[in-house]
């Protein structure tokens, strides 16, 4: 009885898998990026007129619409499913990983026992795989999204290409800004679940929540 009433240490954020998970981000969005920064906005820029960094007036817009045609089509061919998938598992993997060897550790110091039947949480990395693919390609989607409005939006007023230039660098930063968050809210969530489902496993009903007050 002495034993069982030990306070468990607290586990440790997987800040390791964290930033495996911002990493494979970033590596998912790069040649995507990296078109943007290089090829994208020359090509918004041959739309000008010849006197001045303005769009020119005739038929923009349907020249507009072949070159985010052509973006739509590379980001199918670098975020397609599969390849985000096998992403995500591979970072779901050492997350469940990690969580098992950080559970066993607080299980056996407070109740002596370890998780060996593990079978249970495979399906929560495939349920974290399946939902995290439609989240990753929304980061893309709003890339793409604020991009179309803010050439639209320039190609209306009459935009200096320079203003235009400063938007998509921003659009970019936002964008990667929205990897890293995505990272690091849904590594917390998966990790959290599965710490739940393996104390569950072995009788645990009952937790205490500790917080450090920070912006998390």
């Amino acid at each position: 009885k002495k034993r069982l009433r030990k306070r468990a240490a607290r586990k440790p954020y997987p800040r390791g898998e964290e930033l495996l998970f911002r990493a494979e981000m970033r590596k998912l969005l790069a040649p995507l990026l990296e078109y943007v920064r290089k090829e994208f906005l020359p090509e918004v820029s041959r739309l000008t007129d010849e006197r001045g960094p303005v769009f020119r007036k005739d038929a923009v817009q349907d020249d507009l619409d072949a070159i985010f045609l052509r973006l739509r089509t590379l980001s199918g061919r670098v975020l397609d499913r599969a390849r985000v998938g096998e992403t995500l598992r591979k970072v779901a993997t050492s997350i469940s990983r990690k969580n098992l060897i950080d559970t066993n550790s607080q299980l056996k110091s407070t109740l002596g026992i370890e998780v060996f039947s593990d079978r249970a949480t495979q399906q929560q990395v495939e349920l974290f795989v399946a939902s995290n693919v439609g989240l990753v390609e929304s980061v893309e989607d709003d890339m793409i999204n604020r991009l179309r409005r803010s050439v639209y939006r320039n190609a209306m007023r009459g935009g200096r290409i320079e203003d235009l230039s400063d938007e998509i660098k921003r659009t970019i930063g936002v964008t990667e800004s929205k990897a890293d968050f995505l990272a690091r809210d849904q590594t917390a969530k998966l990790n959290g679940e599965l710490t739940e489902l393996r104390q569950r496993s072995v009788g645990v009903s009952k937790y205490i929540w500790s917080t450090s007050l920070d912006e998390r």
